[in-house]
């Protein structure tokens, strides 16, 4: 049995955003997939508000585990552009692990808690 491989006939620029949209320019030729204006645009460094951005909600509710692992994967690039040693990353990791216990501990709690009523369930978010 024989495949067909299907060529994709979408020329458009492959960078995604952060909310899931495409860029709509064509990809050029010689920009790997991206279209000019992205293929050459200069790499911004990391700042420390970057990360802090991330963490921020609002006052009495959990930061979405998506959000905190979100800060976790650019942990490693902050390292390498000399924004943090290792050892504060290390100690930042840490940290953002314990959020995490925090959030699963704060769900299991609320979830095996039949005393919480109505007005409390509405201000613990969806954590995804």
């Amino acid at each position: 049995m024989t495949t067909k491989q299907t060529e994709s006939t979408d020329t458009r620029c492959q960078l995604r955003f952060t909310d899931g949209r495409r860029c709509a320019l064509p990809a050029h030729p010689d920009g790997n997939g991206l279209c000019y204006p992205h293929a050459h645009a200069p790499h911004r460094r990391l700042r420390p508000s970057d990360l802090t951005r991330e963490l921020i909600t609002s006052p009495g509710t959990l930061v979405p585990a998506r959000k905190i692992r979100r800060v976790l994967a650019k942990f490693p690039i902050a390292v390498a552009e000399g924004l943090f040693s290792p050892q504060e990353a290390g100690a930042l990791t840490a940290l953002c692990n314990l959020m995490l216990s925090c959030n699963r501990d704060a769900r299991a709690t609320f979830h095996t808690n039949p005393n919480t009523d109505n007005a409390e369930r509405s201000q613990l978010p969806a954590i995804g």
